[in-house]
């Protein structure tokens, strides 16, 4: 977490990160724009980008879907195949960032750019259907999840600003099951009204005998946003 010279950094920088997470509530955001990103904008993969190409697909659309990768490679590749991208700190990237509607997500805020996304709505697609309990639901005293949102003040307290974006409960939650339903709203500490059942994105081609096109009938999750 903090053992690369960009950790530290991060780390030393807090707080004035905070400051800039309090303001970017203060912007307008356009709810015609949204941005995806995954695994700490480290990869193009799984839920976000399979609801991204999607998205980008749906021509006779209003929303603006935008991807936001600290990768370099990633946006390049994106950007040779006609989609939009940005590294997250970026002059473009910074504005999108900023005045964006949604976030939407496979993990946490910072797969995009969590000190940017205060005001947004967030929308988590998860990674996977729980074989391991996460977040809330950690047991084992001496992880330092366990110490964020069950230790004492002290532990809360630091714990809390060093991972930050695993205090963000998501606005909208997407689920396989009833039971992938409950197990999430235990996960990240949220209601029944703010998850939806409706499969994965990244499944959708296996499940349908033809591949979806820009016109095809228009997912539950998209309805939700």
């Amino acid at each position: 977490m903090i053992y690369t010279l960009e950790g530290a950094a991060g780390v030393i920088l807090r707080p004035f990160l905070f400051i800039i997470y309090f303001l970017s509530g203060l912007m307008p955001r356009n709810p015609h724009r949204w941005v995806f990103g995954s695994w700490s904008g480290k990869r193009y993969a799984d839920n976000a980008a399979a609801l991204f190409e999607y998205v980008a697909a749906r021509e006779e659309g209003a929303v603006k879907p935008v991807w936001i990768s600290s990768d370099s490679r990633i946006i390049r590749s994106l950007r040779d195949n006609g989609y939009t991208a940005h590294h997250p700190w970026s002059p473009k990237g910074i504005y999108i960032c900023l005045t964006a509607g949604s976030y939407i997500f496979d993990g946490l805020t910072k797969d995009i750019n969590h000190w940017l996304s205060r005001g947004a709505k967030k929308i988590l697609l998860r990674h996977g259907i729980g074989i391991k309990k996460v977040e809330r639901a950690i047991e084992h005293s001496e992880h330092r999840l366990f110490k964020l949102f069950h230790g004492s003040l002290m532990q809360r307290f630091i714990w809390g600003y060093l991972l930050p974006w695993h205090l963000v409960r998501p606005d909208l939650m997407i689920a396989t099951s009833p039971d992938h339903d409950r197990q999430g709203r235990l996960y990240y500490g949220i209601g029944a009204d703010s998850v939806v059942i409706t499969g994965f994105p990244r499944n959708d081609r296996l499940l349908q005998a033809e591949t979806p096109d820009a016109k095809g009938p228009e997912r539950p999750i998209l309805d939700s946003l």
